[in-house]
C-alpha cells in the first residue's frame, strides 16, 4: 500500500484538473512554428544478464555503475542523468543477440542461463544532437563490450503553440494514420499527449514512435511516467538545463509543445539522417491537402495563461495530506488528473508529528481548507485512517504557498540559487484568488518561526455552505466518473478467457475495465464485463473494442457470430 493508494482512496479531497482544455481559447494556427535545434532527450540501454539476476540490487548497481562510468569519459555529471528503468525476461533478439548472452552467460560461470535484461535510462541536459552524437558513437561502442545495447534513442525539438489529443487524433486520422498505429495510452499519458507508431527508410527499415505534447501541462500535473506523485515546477523557475529555461520564456506568449521521436534501433546514424527524421515529422503535421482541395489543420491554439488562471486555480478549493505515523511519513497533494492518476505534491520519511502543523502551514492554499488524514500502516496492503484533522491559514492572510525546491526540499528558499532562476509568475503560475505559489527569498529556520501562516481548526460557516448549482455540477461529475472506463495496469492472465470460448452469440455486453497483457509471448487486449465476466480478445472484437476504449467511456458490444478463417477462431461483433 503506498500513500499514492491512500489518496486515490480520498480522491474527493483532491482537487481535479482532469477535463481542463487548454487549448479553449486561443486564437486558430496553421500548424506549430519556431522549432528549436534538434537535441537528444534521453535514450535506453538494455544490459544482457541472467533472468534470476534482473531484480537484484547489486546486478543492476552493476550495470548502473559501468554504464556511468563511460559516459564520465565523455560527459561532465552535470549533463546526463542514469535510472533504472525495468527488468524482465530478454524476448528481443534484435536487440540483444544469442552471442551476446552467450558471451555474459560465459563470463558468470552459471548453469542453465535464462535470458534476461536490465533497461537503463540516461536523460541529458544542456547538450544538442550535433555535439552529443560523436560521442555518444564512442559510449554505445564501448558499453557493447560489456554487453550493453542501445536500445532507443530519442530525437527532440520544442515548438511554439499547443493542442489536444482529440484535436490531433482526428488529423491523424484525416491524414493516412490508421487508428492501430496511435497508442491508446490516454489513461498514462491524458488529453494533451498523443503518440503513433510510424516507420522510417534508412539502410533498413526502422520502426519510430513520434510523440507529440503540451510540455508546460505535462509538468504541471506530473513528475515523470514512472512516478504517480512528485513535483516538476522547481524546473520551471531554476533548472541546470538553462537551454530549456531559455526556450520557456520564449514560448511563454504562444505555448509550449514538444515533439519528440523514439528510434528503435542498436545503431546509431548521422545527425544529417535524424535531421531528415524530424524534417518528415514537423512538415507532416503541417497543413495538408485531400482530394477535395479542402485544408485539413492541426488546429493549435495560442496558450493563453490567463486560462492557468481561471481554470486551474478554480478548482483549487481544499489541500490535502497524509501522515502515516508508525513509519513518520508526510505527504501532500496539491491537486492530481483523475484520468492519469497522477499528483502534484511529495512525500518524505523521517518527519516527526510535532512539525506536521509547520508542514501544513506551508504548504497550504489561504481561505481554504487542509486536511490531514492521520494514518496506522498495517501492512502492505492495508492501512487505517485514525483521524481526519481540518485545518485552515487564518482569516485574512495573503501567504505564499510553497512547492517542492531542488531535490524534493520541504524547506526551499531562493538566496543560496546561483544559477539562473526565475519566478512561479514569470512562466505563467501568477498570483489570483489568493493563491500565489513560491519560494521565500531566506531559508526558514526552526530557530527562526518556520512557519509561513498561521494555522487553525477549520470550522464551516453558513457563507461556506455548498452552492447548489457547484452541488449538481459535482453530482454530474460522479456520474460522469461512473462512465468512464477503467485501465487497468497489471491483471492476472490466468482469469482471461478467449472471447470465442465464454461469450455467446446475440448477447450483448457492458465493457467497464481494459487492460494490455502478455500470453504465451503474445499482447493481447484484455476486457472486463459487467458481471465479471474475463476476455481475452482475438482480432475482430479487438478492432471493434479499441476505437471505444480511445473514448475513454464504458461501451456495450453485441456478439454477431462465432468464426473460424484459416483455423483461427475469432469473434465477430458490433457496437450498440
Amino acid at each position: 500500500m503506498s500513500v499514492n493508494q491512500i489518496f486515490t482512496d480520498q480522491s474527493i479531497y483532491l482537487n481535479d484538473l482532469f477535463g481542463i482544455d487548454f487549448a479553449a481559447y486561443g486564437e486558430r494556427q496553421n500548424g506549430w512554428a519556431d522549432f528549436c535545434s534538434i537535441f537528444c532527450d534521453s535514450l535506453i540501454f538494455w544490459c544482457a544478464t541472467h533472468l534470476f539476476l534482473t531484480r537484484r540490487t547489486s546486478e543492476i548497481g552493476m550495470f548502473l555503475g559501468m554504464v556511468r562510468n563511460v559516459f564520465l569519459r565523455y560527459l561532465t555529471r552535470t549533463q546526463f542523468d542514469i535510472k533504472y528503468v525495468r527488468s524482465g525476461r530478454c524476448n528481443d533478439y534484435d536487440v540483444l543477440p544469442i552471442d551476446m548472452h552467450e558471451e555474459r552467460a560465459a563470463s558468470l560461470d552459471m548453469m542453465n542461463y535464462i535470458p534476461g535484461y536490465i533497461a537503463m535510462k540516461v536523460s541529458f541536459k544542456n547538450i544538442g544532437l550535433s555535439t552529443l552524437l560523436p560521442k555518444l558513437a564512442q559510449i554505445v561502442h564501448e558499453l557493447r563490450g560489456y554487453q550493453i545495447v542501445l536500445h532507443d534513442f530519442d530525437i527532440t525539438v520544442d515548438c511554439a503553440y499547443i493542442s489536444t489529443r482529440t484535436i490531433v487524433q482526428k488529423f491523424l486520422l484525416s491524414n493516412g494514420i490508421n487508428s492501430s498505429q496511435i497508442k491508446n495510452d490516454r489513461t498514462k499519458s491524458g488529453d494533451n499527449c498523443i503518440a503513433w507508431n510510424s516507420r522510417v527508410m534508412l539502410d533498413t527499415t526502422i520502426p519510430i514512435r513520434i510523440k507529440v505534447y503540451n510540455k508546460f501541462v505535462q509538468m504541471l500535473e506530473s513528475c515523470d511516467l514512472q512516478t504517480k506523485l512528485g513535483s516538476q515546477l522547481k524546473n520551471f523557475v531554476v533548472n541546470s538545463d538553462t537551454r530549456f529555461l531559455e526556450r520557456l520564456q520564449q514560448y511563454c506568449s504562444t505555448g509550449m509543445s514538444r515533439i519528440e521521436i523514439t528510434i528503435y534501433s542498436t545503431r546509431l546514424y548521422s545527425y544529417e539522417h535524424y535531421s531528415q527524421i524530424m524534417d518528415q515529422a514537423t512538415l507532416f503535421l503541417r497543413v495538408v491537402s485531400d482530394n477535395k482541395g479542402l485544408l485539413h489543420y492541426s488546429y493549435l491554439q495560442i496558450y493563453n495563461l490567463d486560462l492557468i488562471k481561471f481554470q486551474v486555480v478554480e478548482r483549487l478549493t481544499q489541500m490535502t495530506s497524509i501522515y502515516i505515523r508508525n513509519k513518520k511519513t508526510f505527504a501532500y497533494c496539491h491537486w492530481w488528473n483523475s484520468l492519469t492518476k497522477r499528483m502534484h505534491g511529495h512525500s518524505r520519511t523521517s518527519i516527526e508529528e510535532k512539525d506536521l502543523l509547520t508542514l501544513l502551514a506551508n504548504f497550504g492554499f489561504n481561505d481554504r481548507p487542509i486536511h490531514c488524514f492521520i494514518v496506522d500502516w498495517i501492512s502492505d496492503k492495508t492501512y487505517t485512517i485514525v483521524e481526519h484533522r481540518q485545518y485552515e491559514r487564518v482569516p485574512g492572510s495573503v501567504a505564499i504557498t510553497l512547492v517542492p525546491g531542488i531535490q524534493g526540499s520541504f524547506f526551499p528558499y531562493r538566496s543560496f540559487l546561483k544559477c539562473i532562476n526565475l519566478s512561479f509568475e514569470a512562466v505563467g503560475l501568477a498570483s489570483y484568488k489568493n493563491i500565489t505559489i513560491e519560494w521565500p527569498q531566506q531559508q526558514l529556520c526552526k530557530d527562526r518561526d518556520p512557519m509561513l501562516a498561521e494555522i487553525i481548526p477549520y470550522e464551516p460557516t453558513n457563507d461556506r455552505a455548498f452552492d447548489m448549482n457547484q452541488l449538481q455540477d459535482a453530482i454530474n461529475n460522479v456520474e460522469a466518473s461512473n462512465d468512464q472506463l477503467v485501465h487497468l495496469e497489471s491483471i492476472v492472465m490466468a482469469k482471461y478467457k478467449a472471447d470465442y470460448q465464454i461469450l455467446k452469440t446475440d448477447q450483448v455486453y457492458t465493457v467497464v475495465e481494459y487492460a494490455h497483457a502478455t500470453y504465451r509471448n503474445k499482447l493481447y487486449l484484455c476486457l472486463t464485463m459487467a458481471g465479471d465476466i474475463f476476455v481475452r480478445c482475438s482480432k475482430g472484437l479487438e478492432n471493434v473494442a479499441t476505437p471505444e476504449i480511445e473514448r475513454g467511456y464504458k461501451f456495450k458490444v453485441k456478439v454477431m457470430r462465432i468464426k473460424t478463417v484459416r483455423g483461427y477462431s475469432d469473434v465477430e461483433c458490433r457496437i450498440i
